[in-house]
């Protein structure tokens, strides 16, 4: 299951492991020997990370409710957060919640906890990926068809069913196809709506 996956992965690499996960996560991990907790979120940060930092508390979910519902943590909202979320639609700062109390983990970010302090480190930045040199317009065409396959290929591993939405252009219908041909070698389907 991912938790061995995950558990096993942090052994290998401690706080390097984001780094070298594929796909969409979330996770937390105590480490015993260290009194540590590591947290961390995938990359483009598909899977939510909310959580409530106190002098006293840690408290997180992968769902905002999880964390206001408990006792310890105040529901007063964040009126700066809503006005700018109804003036452009999106929260701007990628930590920021409607809740006053209650933060998100960035995308690409891990968060170190122990009884001393909390440590937000930014494990992933687009901007220093690695140049890629290739000989040829063919080359380049090909390894961008094999990174997307592979993209699309490391989404699918759940435990639920996948489906795929099709808004009519080109990236989605591209990747629905490849994900049903991938999906049909294992005898499964691809779902799809739009």
């Amino acid at each position: 299951p991912d938790s061995q996956y995950i558990l096993s992965a942090y052994k290998k690499w401690g706080l390097e492991t984001p780094k070298y996960l594929l796909g969409d996560f979330v996770f937390a991990v105590w480490d015993i020997p260290k009194k540590i907790l590591f947290c961390a979120r995938d990359q483009l940060g598909i899977k939510p990370f909310y959580y409530h930092l106190s002098p006293d508390y840690f408290i997180f979910s992968d769902d905002i409710k999880g964390v206001i519902a408990h006792p310890q943590v105040s529901k007063s909202l964040d009126d700066d957060a809503i006005a700018n979320y109804y003036v452009h639609g999106i929260l701007n700062n990628p930590e920021k919640t409607l809740f006053h109390n209650v933060s998100k983990l960035p995308p690409g970010h891990s968060f170190v906890i122990s009884r001393d302090k909390a440590e937000l480190q930014k494990y992933w930045d687009p901007t220093k990926s690695p140049t890629i040199k290739l000989s040829s317009f063919d080359e380049y065409s090909q390894n961008l068809c094999q990174l997307i396959r592979q993209s699309v290929e490391d989404r699918l591993r759940t435990a639920y069913p996948v489906a795929s939405h099709l808004s009519g252009g080109l990236d989605s219908s591209g990747i629905a196809i490849i994900a049903a041909r991938s999906l049909r070698e294992k005898g499964e389907q691809l779902l799809a709506y739009n």
